[in-house]
């Protein structure tokens, strides 16, 4: 139905329907292309180091020692803890 009546209408009724098709075509097309260029842009930034190892960490290891118990005898999630049944 659209179609027979875009086909009928007047030259001037189809360059408008062609530009308004355009214009709104644009806009998403600029959307993506934004998103892709920040996407490219921005695509190492949260990506470690690949020569990374967690004892060159200083903040790593400073909340290990914090988190590690006073007298160094117990363990975090033991197997003794754990009751199977």
């Amino acid at each position: 139905m659209c179609y027979n009546s875009a086909s009928a209408a007047k030259a001037g009724a189809k360059e408008a329907l062609a530009n308004g098709v355009l214009i709104l075509l644009v806009p998403p097309m600029v959307f993506f292309a934004l998103i892709t260029v920040v996407v490219y842009m921005y695509r190492n930034k949260f990506r470690g180091p690949a020569d990374w190892r967690p004892e060159h960490d200083r903040e790593l290891q400073e909340l290990l020692a914090d988190l590690a118990p006073a007298n160094g005898n117990q363990q975090i999630g033991r197997s003794e803890d754990r009751v199977i049944g």
